[in-house]
């Protein structure tokens, strides 16, 4: 028997259709939640929401560059039109480049994974909390997927650990 201590709520999961965040889309909808699939690849976008749809809950999959702000808050927007007000906010999407050495990596290459990892974690966050104004008093959460690399960075991702780092301890701690 599946637990229903998220019956009635709403998730969102960005970067849901694939790894950690298909688990996560995953164990939402086993504990009763509509779950919304926010990805940029479409690869396996489509199996994220039959997985979802086994549980019995609703699921929605939204095609979202969270790198732009517009599209996060267009994922935020469409969740709430088709599957009602947002009471999870899971940022899971992320970049990561393996390179040798700082030195080695590329400007395009280090904003590809700012721009994801932390702006694109902000964007989100910041539509999230938007569509909190005004309405009815409930119960929210922000959860941000980190990495142990943002304490403990393995050689070749350090720009990766920077962001992981950055987004639990500033976006979060000081932001919400």
């Amino acid at each position: 028997m599946r637990s229903q201590t998220l019956r009635g709520e709403v998730a969102i999961v960005t970067g849901g259709n694939t790894n950690i965040g298909l688990a996560t889309a995953q164990q939402l909808a086993d504990d009763g939640a509509d779950v919304a699939i926010g990805y940029l690849d479409p690869v396996g976008s489509r199996n994220a929401v039959n997985r979802v749809r086994q549980t019995g809950r609703r699921a929605i999959a939204i095609q979202t560059d969270i790198r732009e702000s517009d599209q996060a808050e267009k994922l935020i927007q469409q969740t709430v039109r088709r599957l009602g007000d947002v009471t999870i906010l899971v940022c899971n999407a992320a970049a990561q480049v393996f390179c040798e050495s700082l030195i080695e990596t590329t400007d395009q290459e280090i904003d590809e994974v700012i721009d994801t990892n932390l702006k694109g974690t902000l964007f989100c966050i910041r539509a999230f909390l938007a569509t909190c104004r005004g309405g009815p008093v409930r119960s929210r959460s922000i959860i941000v997927i980190s990495s142990i690399n943002a304490v403990l960075t393995q050689p070749g991702l350090g720009v990766y650990g920077m962001t992981k780092a950055g987004s639990v301890r500033t976006l979060v701690e000081k932001t919400v």
